[in-house]
Formats: structure tokens, C-alpha cells, sequence
């Protein structure tokens, strides 16, 4: 996993979501975007796990989840759920 930020840098980060019963795999787009906003992958996960899922269209939808400690404590992510594993943009 590299979180740090550049054009040559390859970055991947994955994980397991137990309330999804899927792998998690963040997109480069994703990763940069947690970097700018100084979000740690701990933070992601809880957003997995305990943020609401909104669907937009079948396959794709929004979480969201409300972190009172985080001073732009509402944290949204692009979800695709039609994959095997859900992808985070």
C-alpha cells in the first residue's frame, strides 16, 4: 500500500468488509482524494462498515457516514456493488 502522492506512484489498498461480505478495493482516485482531505484508511473503514448505503442506479450508489471528531466530519464515498468486490472511488 502506498499512500503517498505523485504520477508514477502505484497505489493500491484493499480490504475486507464484513458488512458487505466483500472485498474492498479503493481506486487510485479514491486514495489521492483521502490524502488531500488527511483521511486515514481506519477512517474508511468505519465508513464501510458503519455508514449508510444509498443506491443511485442499480450497481452503484453512496455511503455516508458522520465522524463528530473530524472537523468536515461528513465523509461520502462513490460505491460500485455490482462487482465482486466493491470498489470505492
Amino acid at each position: 500500500m502506498s499512500l503517498g502522492i505523485g504520477h508514477s506512484t502505484i497505489m493500491s489498498v484493499s480490504f475486507y468488509s464484513e458488512k458487505f461480505g466483500k472485498n474492498i478495493w479503493l481506486t487510485n482516485h479514491a486514495i489521492e482524494a483521502m490524502a488531500k482531505r488527511k483521511i486515514i484508511l481506519p477512517e474508511v473503514k468505519n465508513l464501510i462498515e458503519l455508514g449508510e448505503y444509498m443506491d443511485v442506479e442499480a450497481g452503484h450508489g453512496w455511503i455516508h457516514y458522520k465522524f463528530s471528531e473530524r472537523d468536515d466530519n461528513l465523509m461520502c464515498a462513490a460505491v460500485v456493488t455490482w462487482l465482486d468486490l466493491l470498489q470505492i472511488f
